[in-house]
């Protein structure tokens, strides 16, 4: 008798895959159209001109260096917007260390588009989807990856164009959008583990007694990198202890064998 394809391991078409990394951006899209649309509008008010303002959103696409940017831009020169800009997203070094391994699927030129479309929130998406789900398709990734960045286009364009119906930029909350959307995608998707949990609690110590402490922008990646570290010595020393205690039952259980 003919059994029906299981929907689970049944090849799905591209539109279909296409379609679950829609459905997956989606809460991140949310997100990140307020925020665009506050960039938008704050680049008017620093009276950048239109097409720069949108011309940022494409090609750097970093939410907090595209502001911290625009501060600058009447405070700083150049080699100040760079290097505060470069310190900002160095945390990128980390995230794309981490989700590397996981495209061993990818063609050299794959991996340069996805590093182009990575941010915070797009690493906690596909580092959860990669732990459940570990030969996701490509079309899924980057159908999610480019919908997230047209998503923060579009709501720079429209911060850009609809931006002084707005009375007060201040009273809409739009600068916690973020950050909201975020630590809700991780306490849903990221924390898994007490592992897990243990690492993201120290670095949100971290940074806020570092931030305390005069750190500025550093404090973010003095934070990543310390948890970071004391998450991957604990975790070696796990699987040093699991290694050892396995070495040392096996002689015993060939010893019954033999018996």
């Amino acid at each position: 008798m003919n059994r029906a394809p299981d929907s689970t391991t049944a090849p799905q078409s591209a539109s279909r895959r296409a379609l679950l990394g829609a459905k997956l951006a989606a809460p991140i899209i949310i997100g990140y159209l307020p925020v665009a649309f506050a960039f938008g509008i704050v680049g008017r008010l620093a009276d950048l001109p239109d097409w720069a303002t949108i011309t940022m959103s494409v090609i750097v696409y970093g939410g907090a260096s595209q502001f911290a940017a625009l501060q600058l831009l009447s405070t700083g020169g150049l080699s100040a917007i760079i290097s505060t800009t470069f310190i900002i997203n160095s945390r990128h070094m980390l995230l794309s260390a981490s989700l590397g391994p996981k495209l061993h699927r990818m063609n050299r030129w794959q991996k340069a588009l996805f590093s182009l479309e990575l941010t915070d929130e797009a690493y906690a998406l596909h580092d959860a989807q990669y732990r459940s789900r570990p030969q996701r398709s490509r079309t899924e990734v980057f159908a999610a990856n480019l919908l997230v960045h047209v998503s923060w286009v579009v709501g720079t364009i429209l911060g850009v164009s609809f931006g002084h119906i707005v009375p007060n930029l201040d009273q809409l909350g739009l600068d916690f959008a973020l950050t909201a959307m975020f630590i809700a995608i991780l306490f849903t998707s990221v924390l898994k583990s007490a592992h897990d949990w243990l690492v993201a609690g120290l670095a949100g110590g971290i940074a806020v007694v570092v931030t305390l402490a005069g750190a500025g922008i550093w404090a973010t990646v003095i934070a990543a990198l310390t948890a970071a570290t004391i998450g991957w010595v604990i975790s070696m020393r796990r699987r040093r202890r699991t290694i050892g205690k396995a070495v040392s039952v096996s002689p015993q259980n060939s010893r019954e064998a033999g018996a």
